[in-house]
């Protein structure tokens, strides 16, 4: 799966005028590569990778996934882009703070209508390969910042980015049934994408996004 971003212009309002985030930026990343943005503070990283994951439209320019141009297709669509084709690390890793660290990867597998039993299985075994320093039955909180690389939320953050399509695919019955142990109160996301990448193909289905 190719991901090409094709002379990308973004700009944001600032008092009278428009700030220029992304000057006609073109980037191609190839299947099997490691694709690396760098730049100074404010050099456009991650308003780059922002469009990359179809979170933000572009002035003008095209995101282009697999041959498949994204400014074409309609919200629900786009949403399940996201939620089935592309992973995102956010600067803040944005785990719902009332979600253990289990249900944090089980609650993308529930939106996606995947086999929950398939999908517990699987959550257990990603939390146990990033040896995350949360156990996958408490909730993975921090009293560091988020935006520290080296925040135990991390491990639990970049593997929730996966779950979409490690589960198994969904079926045409019924949506599964799947309740989250809660541990305190949640907050809304926040925060800039610190990775996209794109993903495996699987069948999206509703309209949520990941």
């Amino acid at each position: 799966m190719t991901l090409h971003l094709d002379d990308i212009t973004l700009t944001y309002p600032d008092g009278d005028q428009r700030l220029t985030a992304l000057d006609h930026v073109s980037l191609t990343a190839e299947p099997g590569t490691l694709t690396a943005i760098v730049g100074p503070s404010g050099s456009g990283k991650s308003s780059l990778l922002a469009v990359a994951a179809t979170l933000i439209t572009p002035d003008s320019g095209r995101v282009v996934l697999d041959g498949r141009d994204l400014a074409e297709l309609n919200r629900a669509d786009t949403a399940a882009v996201r939620r089935e084709q592309i992973g995102i690390i956010f600067q803040s890793s944005n785990l719902l703070a009332s979600l253990t660290a289990t249900d944090q990867l089980l609650v993308v597998a529930h939106m996606a209508g995947h086999d929950m039993t398939a999908a517990s299985e699987r959550a257990t075994e990603l939390l146990d390969a990033v040896g995350s320093p949360a156990k996958p039955t408490s909730a993975p909180t921090s009293s560091r910042e988020d935006n520290d690389s080296g925040s135990p939320s991390t491990p639990t953050a970049a593997k929730r980015s996966s779950t979409c399509y490690d589960s198994s695919p969904p079926t045409e019955a019924s949506p599964p049934s799947w309740s989250p142990t809660t541990s305190s109160t949640s907050a809304p996301p926040t925060g800039s994408p610190r990775s996209s990448t794109a993903r495996p193909a699987s069948s999206p289905t509703g309209d949520d996004q990941c």
